[in-house]
């Protein structure tokens, strides 16, 4: 069963807030990542048990009217530990909240805070019903990490797209077959970027075509709007992502393309009317 403690950081008493430069709390918004490098030092014994658990940062700063704010600042796995002299230092792997949870209001707190004699030290929560909101917080913020990371991932595939489609156009196809297959070899970068940044699907309009692979991906081919042999090239604007079948029979059914630029696909393939959005417009 997954266990769950906390660590708290006194801010008046340490003098400082975790990876901040401002005192302002409020104003404060930290880098929504995730870290490798996230620490903390306790006396406790206990936490070499919580090696491979996670663990909550609490803050707790003075407010104005001199009582005590407390904050969820951090959610993170415990990776290692180590002793130095009567402590222990802890190492993690986590995030910090972009914008740290402000807990005193929340239903529930004053009794968690109490229960926890006021998150004097390093302790385990499981079995606290208000770790429930405390994970839910963290699930939330892990999926919306998830989310950027995947967007990130996605710009930099159209970013590489667009150097290699550059580069691609210094590429003239050869007509002979043997040096045609040597120009295809040459262009399996710009074809496997493709594939990544079409999520492995079929780019025709409502293909649910699935050919699973060895290593899960569906497999699709790339296939030239206007042919190598005819002096189409590899790049942006002339190459579709396709399951086999549709790859087959843009190849030898009845095509006949009515707009083609760089980010638009406009035609007919064996009598139906087909329009996509291809990959690229810049």
């Amino acid at each position: 069963m997954k266990q769950y403690y906390i660590q708290y950081h006194n801010a008046d008493k340490m003098g400082y807030l975790p990876d901040a430069d401002s005192q302002d709390v409020k104003s404060i918004r930290l880098k929504p990542e995730i870290r490798d490098n996230l620490f903390f030092f306790t006396k406790r014994h206990m936490v070499n048990k919580a090696v491979g658990e996670n663990c909550f940062m609490i803050v707790g700063v003075r407010g104005k009217s001199r009582r005590s704010d407390f904050y969820l600042w951090s959610s993170f796995r415990i990776d290692s530990v180590k002793r130095v002299g009567n402590r222990y230092n802890a190492f993690g792997t986590g995030f910090n909240f972009e914008q740290p949870i402000l807990l005193n209001e929340l239903p529930g707190f004053s009794e968690f805070k109490s229960a926890c004699a006021n998150f004097v030290t390093f302790q385990n929560i499981s079995k606290h019903q208000f770790c429930k909101l405390l994970v839910e917080f963290t699930d939330n913020a892990s999926l919306e990490l998830a989310q950027l990371k995947e967007a990130k991932t996605e710009d930099l595939l159209l970013t590489a797209l667009e150097e290699l489609n550059s580069r691609m156009q210094h590429v003239t196809p050869e007509k002979m077959v043997s040096v045609i297959e040597l120009t295809l070899r040459k262009d399996q970068t710009i074809v496997s970027l493709l594939k990544q940044v079409a999520n492995y699907q079929c780019q025709f309009p409502d293909c649910c075509s699935e050919v699973r692979t060895k290593s899960g991906q569906n497999y699709v081919e790339v296939a030239h709007v206007k042919p190598v042999n005819e002096g189409g090239q590899s790049i942006l604007g002339n190459l579709i992502v396709l399951c086999p079948n549709h790859h087959k029979e843009f190849d030898y059914g009845d095509l006949q393309i009515r707009e083609q630029t760089l980010s638009r696909l406009n035609g007919f393939l064996n009598g139906r009317e087909f329009t996509i959005d291809l990959i690229g417009a810049t």
